[in-house]
């Protein structure tokens, strides 16, 4: 807005005030708190070929939804799905699909769930809810079908928070 316009309205406005015997701040309020109340709703497509071209055996896919109720509590909600790639048998060294979730607690600890999925293009469906967390990471990766089940071709991602409020 050009200054003299703004001078204009702001002159205006403080006459009505006085004639209605009120007064007229021109201060901005200030900015609601960061990511406090509200929620964070994202995809987070992970496939395995995406990270390492040579192998696209692994994909996984799906969302994550966080809802604050309050500061320092909340819902997390991730769905999604588990697909295995690898064309190959168990016999020709074939392995299945694997994917771990890492969640931190607020000022606690990590805690993990492991989904494991095997059969050539088919996926098996993920839902995971946990409560008053900070942050979450997947890992995408093959594993044998037997023991030991040695996480190969893998690939690490934090999918929440994608931006950390210190970085707004």
């Amino acid at each position: 807005m050009h200054g003299y316009i703004k001078a204009l309205l702001i002159t205006a406005m403080s006459a009505g005030a006085a004639a209605t015997g009120s007064t007229v701040s021109t201060a901005t309020p200030d900015p609601p708190p960061i990511l406090m109340l509200g929620a964070y709703d994202k995809d987070w497509p992970t496939t395995a070929g995406n990270y390492k071209p040579h192998n696209r055996r692994v994909w996984a896919k799906g969302h994550v939804k966080v809802i604050y109720s309050a500061p320092g509590k909340n819902r997390a909600h991730i769905t999604g799905r588990l697909y295995d790639m690898d064309r190959r048998s168990l016999g020709q060294g074939g392995k299945c699909a694997y994917i771990r979730f890492r969640y931190h607690y607020i000022g606690g600890d990590w805690r993990w769930k492991e989904y494991t999925h095997c059969g050539y293009n088919t996926f098996r469906a993920i839902e995971l809810t946990q409560y008053n967390v900070d942050e979450i990471r997947l890992k995408v990766c093959q594993v044998s079908w037997q023991p030991p089940h040695t996480p190969t071709s893998c690939r690490v991602k934090k999918i929440y928070p994608t931006v950390s409020p210190r970085d707004l």
